[in-house]
């Protein structure tokens, strides 16, 4: 990871009990029950199936798994999986790249300075404002901007101005050498990934809910796929996140295990 900072500078829970086994599956049963049924009042809509196990009949609604693993791509599967480009001799470096190609970051840089210079245009700002020293920011600057929020996710301050700190004990000499902490928080405060002008509004049956970062996502989508195939078989999962902000796409679900509960 050291040298990945070098290089820039330069489960969902379904809320189900958990599977106990077979034991007790049939709890009306014990080992020590001599009761014995009738399959004469066992009619042929409740419970049959063939001698493969291959069909089941339940309240008639027939279910054939006779063909469930014969589809010939599933059997003729013969796609490399895995790492389809990067080994593991790869450094961090050429992985981060891999995503963050020169195009995305001047994607990032142009935006930026885009919406800020709207803002400062439609805003009045206060005389002891920060963004008052805002200047137009460089693919450099971006790099430095996007290796600085993965260092502060591996050491973790109260705040931002904490990475600033000039005391003798806490202090991150190396944070203060990449970068002002007002360019930052300027950078942080206008960093965008598209052109708002290009927004449908919200009534409009086109309109993107993901529209902000649209872009940035499809790229990534398509990175990935260049990147990694995965195995046959995929087992997919989801994770609910706590969020308190202001969203549309939020969804309320109270009783359900938040991640890393």
């Amino acid at each position: 990871m050291t040298d990945l900072f070098c290089e820039l500078f330069g489960d969902s829970d379904s809320g189900e009990e958990d599977f106990l086994g077979f034991e007790r599956a049939n709890q009306g049963i014990t080992e020590d029950s001599t009761e014995e049924t009738d399959v004469s009042q066992v009619s042929d809509t409740d419970v049959s199936s063939d001698s493969d196990g291959e069909t089941s009949q339940c309240s008639d609604r027939t279910v054939d798994f006779s063909d469930a693993y014969e589809n010939r791509w599933l059997i003729d599967f013969q796609r490399q999986c895995g790492p389809l480009l990067h080994t593991d001799e790869s450094s961090e470096f050429e992985i981060f790249c891999h995503f963050f190609t020169p195009q995305i970051i001047q994607l990032f840089t142009e935006e930026t300075n885009r919406y800020a210079a709207d803002y400062l245009r439609d805003h009045s700002l206060s005389a002891h404002s920060r963004a008052r020293r805002w200047g137009s920011v460089t693919d450099g600057d971006i790099r430095a901007f996007l290796a600085l929020l993965i260092i502060q996710g591996h050491v973790r301050l109260p705040d931002y101005p904490s990475y600033w700190a000039t005391d003798y004990y806490t202090e991150l000499p190396g944070v203060r050498s990449i970068m002002s902490r007002d360019k930052f928080q300027n950078i942080l405060r206008f960093f965008h990934l598209c052109n708002n002008s290009e927004n449908l509004p919200s009534e409009h049956p086109d309109h993107d809910r993901l529209f902000k970062i649209r872009c940035f996502l499809s790229h990534v989508v398509g990175q990935w796929q260049s990147a990694y195939y995965p195995g046959r078989e995929v087992s997919v999962d989801e994770s609910i996140i706590a969020f308190k902000g202001r969203s549309r796409m939020v969804v309320y679900k109270p009783n359900k295990p938040q991640s890393g509960d």
